[in-house]
């Protein structure tokens, strides 16, 4: 089997040096720092991929990337960002982002335990942690809901079917709670806070479709931005519970849903009481009335003659 090429192009050659890593998993590294080399190796040699350093002093990138796209459209152009930082605006010519944030080996080791051939990992997760934390979350909450659909059928109360939803989603986290907590580190950071949010809301809402909810009026984000704050909440308590089977935990969830439940039902009382209460633009309405005065009949019509 042939093993990937990698054409890296970066003005730096101190920051070539960091691509070496791939090169001791199964990959073979072009590097260069100049734009007309790497137009020569794109078209003489099989290329997988291009890395584009976002920084090319001296050269045009946006140029440097129309020309490979004439050469060879098929081979995708990654962008390295460092830090995980997305350009507000990217380029059309980005097909994917590579994150300079974390080392590629660590990325490498992880592919290898998933059985991935050497060096695919870069082109399966082209952005790197961001892309592997994203996918993570998803993996998890379909699996929740797996689960949720046979586990819930018994519960009446919607409380008790929220609070299994909870419970599955954290069982299932029970095996990489300390990955778990540095993806959360990970997406404290300024640039992935967007992220973070994604992920969140993605979640929340596939415990509420798990549950049966389907709500379409304003209670649909009422409901989902309620259980946002008690799911993190909750996984921050969870992530430091010493207690046997996180009790603890569980218990901290339980008093989280009835406050949920308590307000729920204080938001009806007042929903209620507020229906008793007289419409104030009747009262500007009689006003107007009594400003006109009392209607005159209209004048009889005279008969024609």
């Amino acid at each position: 089997m042939r093993k990937p090429t990698i054409l890296c192009v970066d003005s730096d050659v101190n920051a070539l040096t960091r691509r070496e890593a791939l090169l001791n998993n199964g990959c073979n590294v072009l590097i260069t720092t100049s734009g007309r080399q790497s137009l020569e190796l794109l078209a003489s040699v099989p290329v997988d991929a291009v890395i584009l350093d976002p920084q090319l002093p001296g050269m045009n990138r946006g140029l440097l990337a129309n020309r490979m796209k004439q050469l060879k459209p098929e081979v995708p152009i990654l962008l390295l960002c460092p830090y995980g930082m997305l350009p507000d605006n990217p380029p059309d010519w980005v097909d994917g982002f590579l994150s300079d944030s974390e080392p590629p080996e660590r990325l490498a080791a992880a592919g290898r335990e998933l059985g991935m051939e050497p060096g695919s990992e870069m082109l399966v997760f082209p952005d790197g942690p961001r892309d592997l934390v994203a996918y993570f979350s998803a993996y998890t909450d379909e699996k929740m809901a797996a689960v949720l659909a046979e586990e819930t059928r018994e519960l009446a109360r919607l409380q008790d079917r929220i609070a299994a939803a909870v419970r599955v989603r954290l069982d299932l986290l029970a095996r990489h709670r300390e990955a778990v907590r540095r993806a959360l580190a990970f997406l404290a950071l300024p640039a992935n806070v967007p992220l973070g949010l994604t992920c969140l809301w993605r979640t929340v809402d596939a415990m509420w479709h798990a549950v049966g909810d389907e709500s379409t009026d304003f209670a649909y984000y009422t409901k989902r931005m309620s259980l946002a704050g008690i799911y993190s909440a909750t996984l921050l308590y969870w992530l430091d519970d010493q207690s046997e089977g996180f009790q603890d935990t569980f218990a901290f969830l339980d008093r989280r849903l009835a406050d949920m439940g308590e307000i729920g039902k204080a938001r009806a009382r007042v929903e209620k009481a507020l229906e008793n209460v007289p419409n104030p633009l009747r009262f500007f309405g009689d006003l107007r009335g009594r400003k006109r005065g009392p209607t005159q009949p209209n004048p009889p019509v005279p008969p024609q003659s």
